[in-house]
């Protein structure tokens, strides 16, 4: 009989430690997790246009008027750029976003690898500067190499939409030799400033219809 409240005991004990160590390992995992760093790591052939935080909740875009072809409007914040996007595209911002970006929130994709549009100032860096004057092409040409993920450009092709800004569209080459994205460049009236515009998770019809949309206030 104390042979038998023995081996109770003893395996008793036995569960309890056993279970203590689990416990423990859960606990640690969770803070380990919690205590990692996030980073936004840049797809090959991704689009974001530069350094910006995460947003801190999802911004309804700036909406002027609808047109009965279920598009609005929606109008840069710092930049006089407007463009016409379907009315049930969700659009978010960045905090303190010196390029004036909306991105495409879907699927719980990070946001900062779908941007839709934003504007680079040229002015922001001396290498940038010597792209002011001139025509904006060579800029088009070399834009792949801020960016560690592309390795080169495929094709440009020069157009002009129908507010009348000459646009660039460009394929840029990732490190796997292929052009998954269709990148946009248009000049504006103001030469320091470029409007880029990328397809990301857009169908093809939506985007093109986008592109010819885009206008700049003079």
């Amino acid at each position: 009989m104390e042979d038998t409240k023995g081996q109770l005991t003893k395996t008793v004990f036995i569960a309890l430690g056993i279970s203590t160590i689990l416990i423990l390992l859960i606990v640690l995992q969770h803070n380990l997790a919690f205590q990692t760093s996030s980073t936004i790591v840049l797809p090959a052939g991704g689009t974001y246009l530069g350094p910006s935080s995460r947003p801190s909740a999802a911004t309804t875009p700036v909406v002027t008027s609808a047109s009965t072809s279920g598009f609005v409007t929606v109008k840069g914040r710092t930049y006089p750029y407007s463009l016409e996007v379907p009315a049930t595209l969700k659009l978010v911002t960045f905090p303190n976003d010196a390029f004036d970006i909306y991105a495409i929130a879907i699927n719980n994709q990070p946001p900062e690898q779908n941007v839709l549009i934003g504007v680079d100032d040229l002015n922001r860096t001396e290498d940038l500067k010597t792209y002011i004057k001139g025509n904006k092409r060579a800029y088009v040409e070399n834009w792949w190499k801020q960016f560690g993920g592309l390795k080169g450009v495929s094709s440009i092709t020069p157009f002009t939409n129908t507010a009348g800004l000459t646009g660039y569209k460009a394929k840029f080459l990732n490190n796997a030799g292929q052009t998954p994205n269709d990148d946009i460049f248009f000049e504006t009236p103001n030469a320091a400033y470029v409007i880029h515009l990328a397809n990301g998770p857009l169908p093809q019809a939506t985007f093109d219809a986008i592109v010819d949309s885009v206008t700049w206030e003079k």
